[in-house]
């Protein structure tokens, strides 16, 4: 089979949920060493940067039963956001509150994705407790698919019934009560709390008695991104006690339940390393080792790529989407080298240059090429296509977009449009500390700059952060954020007090197009 004919896989990992693309994941999924990781019952964290394959990690155990383990997903919401960070300005929740409130949601969840099925013959009676405790607080109707933190602080009984007549009273006003009556009763902060703490130690009674005949994961997907309408203060305040809430549940609740090397139950939260290691939780270093599968593709050697899970995974794509010839392989279209700046380098090296070892961009790298092979008549990709100033401006295009993203948790967009327009001030690739502090000084908008981002250094250490640059060490040695990040190296970073004025810095290859940084 030609190049052009294979079936490449989605860029985004939410199609596999889609039941008529359940067999095609199937084919081309990938088990690295993160598998058994996440088969593991203190595993609580599926870590990795957007793109690494964390999604589509959660379609694959959703779409099958692995080693007797069932999962669903609960995919979080802008409006679930919105409504939680609303009671936040309502004057109803500081930040322990929201850690309860996410015990809530997320216990409530997973009891409404657990099906009769699952549940031991002997053992009905454990999950008719439950649906009692349920309905005692009006939750008979919860489903799967309906269920969401809305209805569930939107629910009048279950915010008012066990409170008294003050929270009665602010039930029937629909939340209107006057500020003097208000003032008056300083217990109406504790009105949501109060009932949730007592559903919380409610069902975690009955879930100890609870046996199932299969383990029960329920993933907890979409906080990488921050929704555009809500600020990066109320966010983190939202979101950081959810990651708290998950290892809590986990290993105070979830854990009591009888028998669990039969039939457990688990909560697994999909997160990016920067938000897990700014969640607060202590010993993070030992709960990433110890309570997280770490997806990780990049590699110390690249001279060795051959014998990477990386190289693997990719090889994998290339035979799943080409069903004509399972041995199809990498070397089967790509056995040419490419040049780059009167060197050469053979095409999975050079790929990975381009990239940030992720799966998702070998997939958007074949997917251009594949493009760019249609729109030239060609059946196979060569050197001259991957050379082409299309290809690498589409990749380039493709970079920056992900910067973009990953850079919106943080900042507005006016906040990157002045970062983007710094980089393209600086109209080089490589470049020394003393000369970036020259670049920094002389730039039109510097003010702004440091009013956004802080000093010179913290601007530089952002860039490095978020893999735009690397430390040159010499000429054939080059320190990336990507690569030099592992399990016991979680928070590696550059070091003020280690550089010097002559220290070297490169800009990513992919950055080169989109940023105007040619080669000097």
């Amino acid at each position: 089979m030609n190049f052009v004919d294979i079936d490449i896989p989605f860029d985004e990992a939410e199609n596999y949920f889609k039941p008529n693309n359940r067999e095609k994941l199937n084919k081309l999924f990938y088990k690295d060493r993160n598998f058994s990781k996440l088969l593991e019952d203190t595993t609580y964290f599926l870590i990795g940067e957007k793109g690494s394959g964390k999604t589509t990690y959660c379609a694959y155990f959703c779409n099958n039963t692995i080693e007797n383990t069932r999962s669903k997903r609960y995919a979080i919401s802008v409006d679930d956001y919105n409504k939680i960070i609303q009671m936040k300005k309502e004057g109803k929740l500081n930040y322990t509150h929201y850690i309860t409130l996410w015990k809530a949601i997320l216990l409530t969840k997973l009891l409404a994705t657990i099906e009769n099925s699952e549940i031991g013959f002997f053992n009905s009676g454990a999950l008719s407790k439950i649906r009692n405790t349920l309905e005692s607080y009006n939750f008979t109707k919860i489903t799967m698919d309906t269920f969401s933190p809305v209805s569930m602080m939107d629910n009048v009984k279950f915010c008012s019934e066990m409170n008294g007549e003050l929270s009665t009273d602010y039930a029937k006003s629909g939340g209107k009560l006057s500020e003097e009556t208000t003032s008056q009763y300083t217990v109406q902060k504790h009105i949501y709390e109060d009932s949730w703490q007592k559903f919380i130690n409610e069902i975690a009674a009955d879930l100890e008695k609870l046996r199932l005949k299969n383990h029960h994961y329920l993933f907890i997907d979409g906080i990488d991104t921050r929704p555009s309408d809500i600020s990066y203060e109320e966010y983190k305040q939202c979101i950081y006690p959810l990651v708290r809430a998950v290892y809590d549940i986990n290993n105070d609740i979830l854990s009591r339940i009888k028998d669990r090397r039969k039939g457990r139950l688990q909560i697994i939260l999909l997160t990016r390393l920067d938000i897990f290691l700014n969640a607060g939780l202590s010993n993070a270093g030992s709960k990433i080792s110890d309570n997280s599968a770490f997806l990780n593709w990049s590699m110390s050697n690249e001279n060795q790529y051959k014998e990477t899970s990386l190289f693997a995974l990719v090889n994998n794509m290339l035979s799943a989407g080409n069903p004509t010839d399972e041995k199809a392989s990498w070397d089967s279209y790509f056995d040419f080298k490419i040049d780059r700046g009167h060197r050469d380098f053979d095409a999975f090296r050079y790929f990975l240059r381009l990239s940030t070892s992720k799966p998702r961009d070998f997939v958007k790298l074949l997917k251009i090429a594949k493009e760019q092979c249609l729109s030239s008549n060609k059946k196979n990709p060569d050197s001259s296509v991957i050379e082409s100033d299309l290809f690498q401006r589409s990749y380039s295009t493709y970079f920056a977009d992900t910067l973009r993203t990953a850079l919106s948790f943080y900042y507005n967009e006016k906040q990157i449009k002045l970062f983007f327009d710094f980089i393209k001030s600086f109209k080089r690739q490589v470049f020394t500390y003393s000369q970036y502090e020259k670049i920094w000084n002389g730039f039109s908008d510097n003010e702004a700059l440091r009013e956004n981002f802080g000093d010179s250094f913290a601007l530089l250490e952002l860039m490095f952060n978020f893999n735009l640059i690397a430390l040159m060490e010499d000429s054939s040695y080059f320190r990336w954020k990507y690569r030099e990040c592992t399990i016991a190296n979680y928070d590696y970073s550059i070091e003020k007090n280690a550089l010097s004025p002559e220290s070297k810095f490169v800009f990513h290859w992919a950055a080169e197009k989109e940023f105007g940084l040619y080669l000097r």
